[in-house]
Order: structure tokens, then C-alpha cells, then sequence
């Protein structure tokens, strides 16, 4: 079971990859989906997304799905070898209780995904293509961050922080309705915030600090307070950073051993139906 999703109280949840319900844990109240219409037999790696477009007063969810065939090619030290692949991207809509293919789009994705929504577009991270190629003497991906507009159903790129010219592995979070990164960067562990929406200069640096151990995943969840977030190391353990101080604290979860993983995100009570066709009303 994986979480693809939180919007107006609504989580967007997936079973399996043809599996899909809505459900606000308020009222208790969910709504099986009809099965996609690409299927997981054809599919190696789905992003997801779930929100509400404004334009046209209805909740989507999209599912953008690519084929996961590529190779990597140890016998050279300069480039993997992999295939050009597409994003191919359907939108579901709570109006017309129905799946519809959108377009193809030239990126590729080896990560399955749930969708940070910021400013009525869904983000995912992805790449041009599925070759390889190594940084700083390791094989990691050329990293863009996309945006998919839910009222426009269009895909498209937006910068990310200039990082000296270097490709970096990094994760997308949302803080304060702001999309914001984090990235280990020449052994550090740092965060920025896009304080502007697509505007590549109000990318703001909130802390760099030294972690006592390398953690491929750490995803920014939300502010506590004015000087404190809250992060997920790899769906294993919740923790505190202070963007102060730079320091950080784990936080116990009474539970958390009986499970292998889990998701962390923000979601606010309402009465808001899985079965709404009248939008947010």
C-alpha cells in the first residue's frame, strides 16, 4: 500500500499499481477507482499525483507511467548505456468518474513517486532519458525536477538551485506551500525552497549541516515551527531539523518497528466527499 497523495483532506492511496481509492480518514469515507488505463503488466515505474484544479472546479488524479528497460554498462568508466524512453500520462477526474490518456512526454523515471502538489501542479523528479552516467565518481541520474499543471494537463520543467555546474541526486518536498529540495552537496546534507513559483532566483538555501551518517533519501514533510522541519529518512524514521542551529533530533513513533516503511505527510480534517462531482463545494 503506498500513498500517492493529500489534497482538502483527501488521500489518494494505492493497493497495487491497478488498485487506487480515495479516502478521508474524517469521515471514513472511500472510493474504489476504476482500474487505470495503462496497466502495471506494461509498466515498470508510475509516478502519481493527486489535487484540485481550480480552473474547472474538479479534484484529478494523474498517473504518469514509464517502461523501467535500461542496462548500465560497467566497461566504461564515462557513460551507462540505456534507452530513450516516454512518460506516458492519464488523468483521472472525480466529475467524470473516468480515466482518459493525456500525451507522451520525452522524460523517463527509474523512481516510483508520489506527487508533491504546489500551486495546482503535481512534481515529480525524472530524467531526459534512462542512460546513466556517473557523478563525483558514482553512477546517478541527471535529475530534473518536472511540473504538471492540473488545469492546463501539461508537463513542463522548472530550475533547480545552481549547484556549481554539478548533477546531483536530490528530493522534493513542500514546505509552507513552497516546493523545496533537499541533497547531500559535497558531503553535506542541505535544503532549498522555491520562495517564488518557477522563478529559478528565489531558490533560498534554509540549512547546510553535517550528518553523522550518509542518507541517500531524506524528504522534507513540514514546518513544526518557525525554525524547525520535519523530515522522513527513507520511510524508516521521523526526525527534526532546526535551520537555526543546525542541529537535528529523532523523533519516536510508538509502532513504527512492526512496519518495513511507511510515508509521511501533511493532511487537514474536512468534510470534503471521495464522491464530490461539485468541486471544493
Amino acid at each position: 500500500m503506498f500513498l500517492r497523495g493529500s489534497c482538502d483532506g483527501l488521500l489518494c492511496i494505492t493497493v497495487d499499481q491497478d488498485l487506487m481509492l480515495l479516502w478521508n480518514p474524517a469521515t471514513k469515507k472511500y472510493r474504489l477507482l476504476p482500474p487505470p488505463m495503462l496497466s502495471s503488466d506494461e509498466i515498470g515505474v508510475a509516478l502519481c499525483g493527486f489535487g484540485f484544479d481550480s480552473l474547472n472546479d474538479d479534484y484529478k488524479i494523474v498517473r504518469a507511467v514509464c517502461y523501467d528497460d535500461f542496462s548500465l554498462n560497467n566497461d566504461d568508466d564515462d557513460i551507462g548505456v540505456g534507452m530513450e524512453k516516454e512518460l506516458k500520462v492519464e488523468v483521472f477526474t472525480l466529475k467524470s468518474g473516468s480515466w482518459r490518456l493525456v500525451a507522451s512526454f520525452p522524460y523517463c523515471s527509474h523512481f516510483n513517486q508520489m506527487g508533491k502538489l504546489v500551486n495546482g501542479t503535481v512534481h515529480w523528479k525524472a530524467t531526459q532519458s534512462c542512460s546513466l552516467y556517473p557523478v563525483n565518481g558514482k553512477y546517478g541520474l541527471p535529475l530534473r525536477i518536472l511540473g504538471f499543471s492540473l488545469k492546463e494537463e501539461k508537463l513542463f520543467e522548472l530550475p533547480h538551485p545552481d549547484f556549481d555546474g554539478d548533477s546531483l541526486l536530490f528530493d522534493l518536498g513542500v514546505l509552507r506551500e513552497c516546493l523545496c529540495i533537499s541533497c547531500d552537496y559535497k558531503g553535506r546534507f542541505e535544503m532549498w525552497i522555491l520562495k517564488e513559483y518557477n522563478v529559478s532566483a528565489s531558490w533560498t538555501k534554509l540549512l547546510s549541516m553535517q550528518l553523522s551518517e550518509p542518507v541517500r533519501t531524506i524528504e522534507p514533510v513540514c514546518f513544526v515551527d518557525d525554525d524547525e522541519i520535519m523530515v522522513d529518512y527513507l520511510g524508516r524514521r521521523l526526525a527534526i531539523f532546526n535551520i537555526r542551529d543546525n542541529s537535528s533530533r529523532n523523533l519516536i513513533l510508538p509502532g513504527a518497528e512492526l512496519f518495513d516503511s511507511f510515508y509521511a505527510a501533511t493532511c487537514v480534517e474536512s468534510l470534503v466527499s471521495p464522491w464530490s462531482t461539485n468541486g471544493r463545494a
